[in-house]
């Protein structure tokens, strides 16, 4: 079955009276057709604008005949339309009649009255002054920076079964401070410091890190820096012994009221290498002992 599409030159006088019935007919069906497909069938309308995101004009051209839209902005942000005044030519733009002005007017961002000319074209400003708004949004939430610009929060927000680290660094964090737990881990490895003293020279061993390596050269005295005031904390040292001559190692700083800090064996006698574990108890009581010699 062929479609009748809409003829705007039909009907006219000398049409005989059969086709004016017929066009009389076929026009009107073909004129709703066009109204909810959106598009003007047969009809070849270009279209052209002027302006981009927030055009000024937007024009229809089919021959010498124009449609023409010219659409004033504000609202909030100047995101939406609040005015468009329809327009028809038949001589090329020469001379334009208007069809009708349509307003419309916003309380915030939601469209609340105006002569809007149909409900349709009251949604579709509203809509697209909306996305405008989104847009805004998106691009000015892009250029933010940080977690708190981008609602990213903290782990303290987020469910405890629900954080998963598996990756990055953790610098500067205490674990465990406010609630301590019990941590399990597959592996702990710790920085150490590296000291080569003098003979019989005095070494000040930082706990800020794990560990230390000496290189022992005769009797080095040992004190301590940054060590732990409120809690049990260990330092391990390994030491070696400089030319595998026989050397020892003292400590005078805060030993424990009688008894030896060193245990029954007293100051270990290094030849070759030894680890000795030195443990802190509140900052102020030491204790040291030998874990492992080698000779």
């Amino acid at each position: 079955m062929a479609y009748t599409a809409f003829n705007p030159a039909k009907p006219v006088i000398t049409d005989t009276r059969l086709s004016v019935v017929d066009f009389a007919r076929t026009n009107p069906v073909a004129l709703t057709h066009m109204v909810l497909s959106g598009g003007a069938g047969n009809l070849a309308w270009a279209f052209s604008k002027t302006g981009t995101t927030k055009p000024t004009e937007m024009l229809l051209s089919n021959g010498t005949e124009r449609l023409r839209w010219t659409l004033t902005w504000g609202g909030t942000g100047s995101n939406y339309i609040t005015a468009i005044t329809a327009a028809y030519s038949s001589n090329s733009g020469g001379l334009y009649d208007t069809i009708g002005t349509f307003t419309f007017t916003y309380t915030s961002d939601e469209l609340s009255g105006g002569n809007v000319g149909s409900l349709a074209l009251a949604n579709l400003v509203w809509q697209i002054g909306r996305t405008l708004d989104v847009i805004g949004d998106l691009a000015t939430h892009a250029a933010l920076t940080g977690t708190s610009a981008h609602g990213l929060g903290t782990i303290a927000t987020q469910a405890a079964s629900a954080v998963a680290l598996t990756g990055g660094t953790i610098n500067g964090a205490s674990i465990g401070l406010t609630t301590p737990a019990e941590g399990l881990f597959t592996r702990s490895s710790e920085q150490y410091n590296t000291y080569t003293p003098g003979s019989g020279a005095g070494v000040t061993v930082d706990w800020a890190k794990g560990g230390s390596t000496i290189t022992n050269n005769g009797t080095n005295v040992l004190t301590w820096s940054n060590v732990p005031t409120t809690r049990i904390a260990r330092h391990l040292l390994y030491v070696t012994n400089l030319n595998n001559s026989t050397g020892t190692l003292s400590s005078t700083t805060s030993s424990p009221t009688g008894g030896n800090p060193w245990g029954v064996s007293g100051k270990p006698s290094i030849a070759g290498a030894t680890l000795v574990q030195c443990v802190s108890i509140g900052g102020s009581t030491f204790m040291y002992a030998p874990l492992y010699r080698a000779v």
